[in-house]
């Protein structure tokens, strides 16, 4: 039987507060599931919209590199471009340099 789907909406006043919301979101996430299950699988999007928030992620000052157990992360794209993964369209290419060449 399938489980119910509950929505939440949330506004944030700016882009940056919702970038940080995001971030939040997405570490406390991480951590739960990674909790529950040993292993966090995260389905992320790519182009500009989660740009800012991968860099929150990744940015030393702030306390989401410490929280998420980035050793026990699962990243799956759902929606890349069909470009190698070096061409500047490619949300692969993004999310390495925003996030994955920064955390451990």
């Amino acid at each position: 039987m399938p489980r119910p789907v509950t929505v939440t909406y949330r506004v944030s006043v700016s882009p940056a507060a919702t970038a940080r919301a995001a971030a939040q979101l997405f570490s406390d996430a991480a951590v739960k599931a990674a909790a529950a299950r040993g292993v966090a699988r995260i389905a992320i999007s790519g182009g500009t919209t989660p740009k800012s928030m991968f860099q929150l992620l990744a940015d030393p000052a702030e306390p989401f590199l410490q929280q998420v157990p980035w050793d026990r992360i699962e990243l799956y794209w759902v929606d890349e471009r069909c470009v190698p993964p070096d061409h500047v369209e490619s949300n692969y290419r993004m999310t390495r340099e925003a996030l994955l060449s920064t955390v451990p």
